[in-house]
């Protein structure tokens, strides 16, 4: 049997706030800090952006869902809706001065805490215990480099660790991320 069809309002919002600082050093030294907040929806019950096991039928969808990347970490990396994230991050370039291709070498870390918005709804995160009563989500560092080896070639290797907070999630295990690649511009 077909489910009916209904129309609800969408009343959800979100926001993104990010500082650089660069030093007026030979490094390139730059200091960063973004924060990203958005709206949940506490009556969708599977999850938080898609239409199954969403909305709860004649109610008002409160849960953002936007298109687009924002730096919500490698490890965790959740997406941006019914979520609260503070980062903060440092990189430099450590061998500028000393020329050659070591100069193009990048190094930096980015450093986050993860919160619900609303801490009666869900995120879009299968292991994710339970709803009611806990924001606090977890922590993650992340490192990265870049280095560009010739002008056509550049390395890039990231590593990522989420710590869950184990009264949200049923497994308090640490996820790793790690990654790297070559890029080769002709």
């Amino acid at each position: 049997e077909p489910v009916e069809q209904t129309e609800e309002d969408i009343d959800a919002w979100a926001a993104n706030v990010r500082a650089d600082y660069l030093l007026a050093d030979v490094r390139c030294s730059r200091f960063t800090g973004e924060f990203i907040i958005a709206s949940g929806d506490d009556d969708r019950v599977l999850s938080t952006s898609d239409t199954f096991g969403g909305n709860t039928p004649g109610s008002d969808d409160n849960a953002f869902n936007g298109f687009g990347l924002l730096n919500t970490g490698l490890a965790f990396a959740p997406q941006v809706s019914n979520l609260t994230s503070l980062r903060l991050g440092f990189s430099t370039f450590p061998f500028a001065d000393g020329g050659g291709a070591r100069s193009r070498i990048q190094i930096g870390t980015d450093w986050f805490l993860f919160y619900r918005t609303d801490d009666e709804a869900v995120i879009d995160e299968p292991l994710l215990e339970t709803a009611d009563g806990q924001a606090f989500l977890g922590w993650e560092p992340d490192v990265f480099l870049n280095w560009q080896i010739t002008s056509d070639v550049t390395l890039s290797v990231r590593y990522g660790i989420f710590f869950p907070n184990e009264e949200v999630f049923e497994s308090d295990e640490p996820r790793h991320f790690f990654y790297t690649g070559v890029t080769y511009a002709f």
